[in-house]
């Protein structure tokens, strides 16, 4: 048994499994599989269609983030799926992997997620989550024109405690900025009505804005895209998906800031 979103949990099975049906041609052959290893429950979703890449493996979950083209010649799409159930999976705490022997072979998506012990039960030291108290409740402003993007990073600060309110574009953000005043922002950069760095430096320009951490949120990781950020005013660059473990670590710093203040 594991302690989480169903609704949630629903999204990342559908994503997989459509996927795996896109893929996998008529008369082919899909499989899923549930069973306990250690501390964790994995359900894998397994198919005969036509499989991936080696070279693609590694960055398949990043292709929405990075702009990348599906994993086999002429289909696309994949990567907005599994971009979207990585995260949903990371917000439980989990972890999904994807192996495949090759073009042509089939594939195979694996979701771990944290079994809820028994009474008397100890998690695994590796295994164990941060401790929550390990940064204060922060206030978090989360921008994006993406709504699915948006609300998921919203769901799993506002999980882990923090006050979250959300804002669609360059505009929205800077009054909602200013209402909020936020300890964090998380901003997307290409957005209608005003642009993520256009923003950044409107909210820069405010007296209001003094010590607050401003973090862009993008596609692109190129040393001249990071110079862009940080010339706009952003404290951080991530590159989307946004990693939990460089999330959590901004956080924890505008944590350790706030309470030295």
């Amino acid at each position: 048994m594991v302690d989480a979103d169903v609704t949630r949990l629903a999204q990342v099975f559908t994503n997989l499994l459509a996927n795996a049906m896109k893929y996998t041609p008529s008369g082919g052959r899909i499989s899923i599989s549930m069973g306990q290893e250690g501390d964790d429950v994995v359900v894998s979703i397994s198919d005969d269609g036509a499989g991936i890449d080696p070279d693609m493996l590694e960055g398949i979950f990043d292709l929405f983030g990075q702009g990348g083209e599906g994993p086999m010649k002429g289909q696309t799409g994949l990567g907005v799926g599994l971009s979207l159930a990585r995260s949903l999976v990371s917000l439980h705490g989990g972890a999904i992997s994807a192996s495949s022997p090759g073009v042509g072979r089939g594939s195979e998506f694996a979701v771990r997620l944290p079994r809820v012990l028994a009474p008397g039960e100890v998690r695994h030291e590796s295994d164990r989550p941060p401790a929550p108290g390990e940064i204060p409740r922060l206030r978090v402003l989360v921008v994006d024109d993406n709504p699915d993007a948006m609300e998921l990073l919203a769901l799993g600060l506002a999980r882990a405690g923090h006050e979250v309110e959300t804002a669609a574009d360059g505009e929205e953000a800077i009054e909602r900025a200013e209402r909020f005043l936020p300890h964090v922002v998380l901003m997307d950069l290409g957005m209608p009505r005003l642009d993520g760095l256009s923003a950044a430096k409107a909210i820069r320009a405010q007296p209001w804005s003094a010590g607050m951490t401003l973090v862009a949120l993008t596609g692109w990781g190129q040393r001249a895209d990071r110079d862009e950020t940080r010339d706009a005013g952003f404290d951080h660059h991530l590159v989307k998906p946004a990693n939990r473990a460089e999330v959590h670590d901004i956080l924890r710093r505008a944590g350790a800031r706030l309470g030295s203040s």
